[in-house]
């Protein structure tokens, strides 16, 4: 019987003792990230022969862990992690565009601003040169943004290769533990310290790619990035990144040819912004620069310097091959069928001729449309093979422009004397040929009611001329739209008539722009955005005249409206607005991405509350369970003490 009080009292006092190293355990790990609280689980050691029981056993120690919140705890972590990683690099992007003095929306501004001001002195150096400076100051800041949205990129693909080495390092050490525990179970032993180990790796690599965790015999566990099995057992599969076609970011696990949709965790917001928010960025750039250079470009090709026509005028835009289908030959800016009218100009004289040349980039290559434009008298039209850009060269003596000018002689199919002269700037909004008929015969400024009939190629009447009696032979009189006519002395017959091509789109076609002939711009997109290098050294080049004379601005006029116009067919926007768009996207971006951390953090505090409740040590807990347990060690060495006396005292006896 003694010994049998002895076996309970021993057994309490090392199960009570191997009680306090536990909770000794504990408050040690009481600020250890991932420690789960161990609890001993005590129970009555007993036979059947005897109903009293020899003492106490701990029956187990478990971890105090609920698989299901970890579950949470973990997918949390990983959402936080993506939009963490996220939204400082969105509000970088939305700070380096900006709004201040030197974003894209200040330096349109200021470009427009500078034509307007020109159009007070349309023949002011000075004042050409400060609009040449703004455009050169709006290209450079184009390209400015490109660059920086590139380095940023090639920031996020080295971030992502190292998050990507971190994974497979954690990935490694997983399946190592995975080993050493399974190695343990087999033993019957529950190896507490490496499953809280692995739990805190896990968390650690959710938070970097987002992973599924499926538990496996032995306590081993396998992990998945979005259905790859990247950890099985004590074997990983490394993961790597790569750009594809597309230069977009992916990450593919080896030997899998499908990339992983990583959803969460900071990789996931590293890809979103390298693949999608900078992507769309340079996207809008890109399309507000073409739109800039395109119509800015297609006005100012028809326009003229100071200088007037050209001798020379060499394209800054290439195509793939002179050989190629205007069509397939990788023109930035689409080419369209539609005619290109070039003006020549004997600079002895001053005679003036118009010839239309027909432009189809389904039919004709770049050679092609040089040898059509070199049909028009006095000009020569090179296709350089080794450039791929397109030469435009006038005969000595001669000059040529593309500004659409009427010939200084009407095509005339006059019978009587007189000799008509149009002079003046078209203003109508349309190509044609205006036709003016003799109704009746007579003399010019003496027969009564000499009308000349001014009629469009559709047959409808614009204006009645008298050109009869009261008429003064050689003054000028409005014919429309903004031309003029000047009849002298002579005689007309009934049906004489002369025709008058109006141009008031020389370029129908894109041509000019898409080869960069007489633009304001060089370059294709943002990245590589800048004044046209002749323009740039020659503001007088500036062609901002629609007839040539130095005090006239229609050109400047067209370019001016530019500014308000909505130019964005899908949007309506204009060109500063497409701008503000942009940056309000972004902000929107921004904040929707900050309201939502907000929200997850609110959440993850909730969950970790929660998480610490069954699983944190808690101080004061374990203070009280150190004195029960404490007490009961006290009672047990006590009960100990009893028995032995009890039994000296038999001895004593017997």
């Amino acid at each position: 019987m003694a010994l049998v009080n002895f076996s309970a009292g021993l057994s309490a006092l090392q199960v009570n003792q191997q009680v306090l190293d536990l909770l000794g355990q504990n408050i040690a790990n009481v600020n250890t990230p991932s420690y789960h609280r161990r609890e001993a689980l005590l129970a009555a050691r007993y036979v059947t022969e005897n109903p009293i029981g020899f003492g106490v056993e701990i029956a187990q120690i478990r971890r105090l862990r609920d698989a299901v919140l970890e579950q949470a705890v973990m997918r949390h972590s990983s959402e936080l992690a993506e939009l963490e990683s996220r939204l400082p690099r969105l509000a970088e992007i939305e700070a380096r565009l900006g709004t201040g003095p030197q974003s894209l929306r200040s330096l349109l501004n200021e470009f427009f601003d500078q034509l307007d001001q020109l159009g007070v002195r349309p023949a002011d150096l000075t004042a050409r040169r400060l609009v040449v400076d703004a455009a050169q100051r709006l290209a450079s800041r184009f390209q400015d943004l490109n660059n920086q949205m590139l380095q940023l990129r090639g920031q996020l693909v080295e971030e992502t290769k190292t998050a990507i080495s971190q994974a497979n390092d954690l990935a490694m050490q997983i399946a190592d533990l995975n080993a050493q525990i399974a190695r343990a179970a087999a033993r019957g032993v529950i190896p507490h310290d490496a499953l809280d180990r692995r739990d805190q790796l896990l968390n650690q690599l959710a938070e970097l790619i987002g992973v599924q965790v499926i538990e496996q015999p032995l306590q081993q566990v396998n992990v998945l990035a979005n259905g790859i099995l990247i950890v099985s057992g004590d074997t990983t599969i490394p993961l790597q990144t790569k750009l594809d076609e597309q230069n977009r970011l992916q990450i593919v696990a080896q030997g899998v040819s499908e990339p992983i949709n990583v959803s969460s965790g900071s990789v996931a917001g590293l890809l979103n912004v390298h693949n999608e928010v900078i992507r769309d960025v340079v996207e809008r750039l890109n399309r507000l620069a073409r739109e800039v250079m395109s119509r800015l470009d297609g006005i100012h090709v028809t326009g003229l310097g100071l200088p007037g026509g050209f001798r020379v005028l060499n394209g800054v835009r290439s195509v793939n091959n002179v050989n190629t289908l205007l069509e397939r030959a990788g023109l930035a800016f689409p080419v369209h069928a539609g005619t290109v009218w070039v003006s020549i100009t004997d600079q002895a004289t001053g005679a003036r001729t118009l010839h239309a040349v027909s432009i189809n980039p389904a039919t004709q290559t770049l050679a092609d449309v040089a040898a059509a434009l070199s049909a028009v008298p006095h000009l020569q039209a090179i296709a350089n093979p080794q450039t791929s850009t397109l030469q435009l060269l006038a005969e000595p003596g001669y000059s040529f422009d593309f500004a659409g000018r009427m010939p200084t002689q009407p095509i005339t199919s006059i019978t009587g004397t007189a000799q008509p002269t149009v002079t003046g700037t078209y203003t109508g909004s349309q190509n044609d040929t205006y036709t003016v008929t003799a109704i009746n015969s007579g003399t010019v400024g003496l027969t009564p009611n000499l009308t000349l009939e001014v009629r469009n190629s559709a047959g409808q009447l614009l204006n009645s001329v008298q050109v009869g009696q009261g008429y003064v032979p050689g003054s000028v009189v409005s014919l429309a739209e903004g031309l003029t006519l000047q009849l002298s002395a002579g005689t007309l017959n009934a049906g004489d008539a002369f025709q008058v091509p109006v141009v008031a789109q020389p370029d129908t076609s894109g041509l000019l722009t898409a080869l960069g002939i007489n633009t304001l711009f060089a370059g294709t997109d943002a990245s590589n955005i800048a004044v046209h290098p002749e323009v740039a050294l020659s503001p007088e080049r500036l062609a901002v005249s629609q007839s040539g004379a130095p005090a006239e601005a229609g050109r400047l006029r067209q370019m001016l409206a530019v500014r308000d116009t909505p130019v964005f067919s899908d949007s309506g926007l204009t060109l500063i607005g497409f701008y503000d768009r942009l940056v309000a996207d972004l902000g929107a971006q921004v904040q929707a991405t900050q309201q939502t951390q907000d929200h997850l953090q609110a959440v993850g505090e909730q969950l970790r509350a929660e998480q610490q409740a069954i699983s944190g040590v808690d101080p004061n807990e374990e203070l009280v369970r150190l004195l029960q347990y404490q007490r009961a060690f006290q009672l047990a060495a006590r009960f100990i003490l009893v028995v032995n006396e009890t039994f000296d005292e038999l001895l004593r006896l017997v």
